[in-house]
């Protein structure tokens, strides 16, 4: 993405990286052996609400920045006291939505997600990356890369703003109520369809990339439960792994689907070697997936 001072028009995070790279032809999933079941026979993957994954400053690593630019941007535009009440207004507003998110990565056969992610006996579902964007367009969620760091953070907060400061510079002062709900709704949704895609640079040894889909706090009537400790009961939004066609229809396990490849069995799993590779084959077949199987070369103990 262009920095701030290129003046360059910045593209959303996914439309960048499909419009100026080549995405990687897979993306890795790792999950236990109850999460494939699952998987294979509800066709479904578990988008988990945001506040309950491992980055305890998820969507705040870059929504800070945006917001701290805000409100110095609309000084010169509203004044400063509309500016402040803009900026608290955008803080608490973007903290009441709900932001889903399923997470991959670059890397088949990884210890660290392995360990964190899947577990003993666990396994990484391979996802040919064109087609998870074709379902993931149909069914209102953003796919695209995870950026690290807190530099990279403010350099595309500081653009992204830049690039729609006009925008709000097109609307009539003294601003009205109407306008200024509008502008705190504009600047949420700016807010919402970056942060998600942004984590502390500690994280960036996952080369993650995410689904996400932004919702109000009804989670478009869509949101589901289910428990887990220590949160009681967790939100996730279920995305479908069928086309709309077929979504609409029903499934017919006798066609193909080509979605997920590749499967690799993870450390761990104390069955033969031929037992396991046939078994995990079969679950995916019985349930319309054409996937080839390998094992991990990893040698950590679990």
């Amino acid at each position: 993405m262009q920095n701030a001072s290129d003046g360059v028009k910045t593209s959303p995070i996914s439309n960048y990286i499909w419009e100026t790279q080549t995405p990687p032809s897979l993306l890795w999933h790792y999950t236990n052996a109850d999460a494939l079941l699952g998987i294979a026979r509800n066709q479904v993957l578990w988008c988990t609400e945001y506040r309950y994954l491992n980055d305890r400053k998820e969507i705040s690593a870059f929504a800070i920045h945006l917001i701290a630019r805000i409100r110095e941007e609309l000084v010169a535009i509203f004044g400063r006291e509309t500016s402040d009440s803009i900026a608290e207004f955008v803080t608490t507003l973007y903290n009441t939505w709900n932001i889903f998110i399923c997470s991959f990565c670059l890397d088949a056969d990884r210890n660290e997600h392995w360990y964190q992610y899947a577990g003993k006996a666990g396994y990484s579902l391979g996802f040919d990356t064109y087609q998870l964007k074709a379902l993931a367009d149909s069914q209102g969620f953003t796919l695209g890369p995870t950026l690290y760091g807190e530099s990279t953070a403010i350099n595309i907060a500081t653009a992204v703003l830049k690039d729609n400061l006009h925008k709000l510079e097109a609307i009539e002062r003294p601003i009205t109520e109407s306008n200024y709900n509008e502008v705190v709704s504009f600047l949420c949704r700016l807010t919402l369809g970056y942060a998600p895609f942004f984590k502390a640079e500690s994280f960036e040894r996952e080369r993650e990339w995410r689904l996400v889909r932004a919702t109000g706090i009804d989670g478009d009537n869509k949101m589901q439960f289910r428990s887990k400790l220590p949160f009681g009961l967790v939100g996730y939004l279920p995305f479908s792994l069928l086309a709309k066609k077929e979504r609409q229809d029903q499934p017919n396990h006798n066609e193909r689907n080509t979605l997920i490849p590749r499967l690799m069995i993870g450390p761990g799993n104390e069955t033969t070697e031929f037992t396991r590779a046939a078994h995990a084959y079969r679950l995916l077949a019985q349930n319309g997936f054409d996937a080839e199987v390998g094992e991990t070369s990893s040698s950590l103990r679990l």
